[in-house]
């Protein structure tokens, strides 16, 4: 608001207009627009798409309330996200309660899929959460799996910056090369690793709590406060001319 009260504040002569214009676009002008809100208790929103088996809601899972479950099932489960808005920047938030992954024949994937696809996953058959890209090609493991534990993860994809990055329970672990500047979907889903895997019915992976936000580009906002305060530099000089 530092621009709204330098132009629009007492000794000023700007008209009524330009500061309404003003008072607009300072809280606007990189405001995050919510795509999906989905903590799977109606009205969410959003809506998932299911891409293979039968992902259910659970009333209860652990410590969450209301959250989509994943089983190990050797056919896989998985959603999808439909990412249908162009933007600089994408924020994607969730919670993920991997359930007796831990030494299994099923890993649980985060997918983002851009011109290359990348991933972040929960393999339980390296026990270990790891990042992976085609291009350029990574494959780095951030943490060692913990079985029955809750991760809070902030995914960030940048494309001003042609970088994404990785957080976990609000600490960043991983910040790596973008290349692509367009998210399509995001898919999250549990399958075997390895051919030939049996279901495992006391092994799931429950997700709660996603959000997936579009970062608008400020760069309009700033230059058309930049123009204001322009003008208005000008307007006293013309004053101070005419005296």
């Amino acid at each position: 608001m530092k621009i709204l009260n330098a132009v629009c504040g007492k000794g000023t002569s700007l008209k009524l207009p330009v500061c309404m214009f003003l008072a607009f676009i300072s809280p606007a002008a990189s405001r995050a627009v919510d795509l999906y809100n989905l903590d799977f208790t109606p009205p969410d929103l959003g809506t998932y798409q299911v891409m293979a088996g039968s992902p259910s809601v659970q009333s209860t899972i652990g410590p969450f309330t209301d959250a989509l479950v994943f089983d190990a099932v050797s056919g896989g489960e998985q959603i999808r996200l439909p990412i249908g808005t162009i933007a600089p920047q994408y924020d994607i938030q969730c919670d993920i309660l991997p359930y007796n992954l831990l030494n299994s024949d099923y890993a649980f994937g985060v997918y983002l899929d851009t011109a290359a696809v990348r991933s972040l996953n929960f393999d339980g058959g390296l026990n270990s959460i790891y990042v992976y890209q085609s291009s350029p090609f990574l494959n780095l493991s951030l943490s060692s799996l913990t079985n029955n534990s809750v991760y809070h993860l902030d995914i960030t994809l940048d494309s001003l910056n042609s970088a994404w990055s990785v957080a976990f329970n609000g600490s960043p672990l991983f910040n790596g090369s973008l290349d692509g500047t367009s998210l399509q979907d995001i898919r999250f889903g549990l399958a075997p690793w390895i051919g030939g895997a049996a279901n495992a019915p006391n092994t799931y992976v429950a997700l709660d709590n996603v959000i997936v936000s579009a970062v608008p580009e400020p760069t309009v906002a700033g230059l058309a406060a930049a123009g204001v305060l322009l003008w208005l530099k000008l307007q006293r000089r013309n004053v101070h001319t005419r005296k």
